[in-house]
């Protein structure tokens, strides 16, 4: 089975949905910059190989399609720990609503992909890593097996929920972005912790986040955590109370 990666100058976050015989990466990767393999665990850690079902960083000089070729895996069993984990899937996509959470453990809106900056991502596609976050440890089941039609439902009562909500948006000369929203109320139905930040990605990337962790915050007050690699870097405020844009 032939596994194809799209891949972005500089970071990625990674995943092998195949099984390979040797599984260095820079045996599936010649061309990734030496020792910038990173997994996470509480913390992040340097690797040389990259496991099955598991998430990785990895950085490469220039964009490029990599393949893979292994035996194909349809299905990962995962064991989180609460708090943030970086995930990989197996060789299909699978929507988040298809993912098997016995214990009820994923916290909603939580799941992460990366492509120049954090964006909220509704199925863990092959070949790519996600961070997801976990309200306790628990096991979840991402298979080819169970996949039902993607329904963003909570995703869009998310996003519906942020409406009334000031907005600052960030970017970076390169266009990468990311908004953040504070200055609201969100409804007694909808937890703070769906609108938390994973780990800060890796040192020259673009990173943008209110202190603390999160893209939301009710007060009116915020301070940002800014991590930029081509500067100029625009900032643009909507949706002020006193009306001013």
């Amino acid at each position: 089975i032939q596994s194809k990666y799209n891949l972005a100058s500089g970071w990625n976050m990674l995943s092998l949905p195949v099984e390979v015989s040797n599984n260095n990466y820079l045996t599936l990767f010649p061309t990734a910059v030496p020792g910038t393999l990173f997994g996470y665990s509480g913390s992040y850690y340097s690797t040389e190989t990259i496991g099955n079902c598991g998430g990785y960083w990895l950085k490469f000089p220039s964009s490029q399609i990599a393949e893979v070729y292994g035996s194909d895996r349809t299905e990962c069993v995962i064991n989180l720990s609460s708090g943030w984990n970086i995930i990989g899937g197996p060789n299909c996509n699978v929507p988040l609503n298809s993912v098997i959470d016995p214990g009820g453990v994923i916290v909603p809106g939580t799941l992460y992909g990366y492509s120049g900056s954090y964006t909220t991502a509704t199925s863990i596609d092959a070949t790519k890593a996600y961070w997801i976050k976990a309200s306790s440890a628990g096991t979840i089941t991402v298979s080819c097996n169970n996949v039902l039609a993607e329904h963003n439902d909570e995703l869009n009562k998310l996003t519906e929920a942020t409406a009334e909500f000031g907005k600052i948006e960030i970017s970076d000369a390169t266009k990468n972005n990311q908004t953040l929203y504070f200055n609201g109320k969100l409804g007694e139905d909808i937890n703070i912790e769906s609108y938390s930040m994973p780990p800060v990605s890796p040192e020259g990337s673009f990173d943008v986040r209110l202190i603390g962790d999160y893209r939301l915050t009710e007060s009116d007050e915020v301070s940002i955590q800014l991590q930029a690699t081509e500067y100029p870097v625009s900032v643009t405020i909507e949706n002020l109370e006193n009306g001013e844009e």
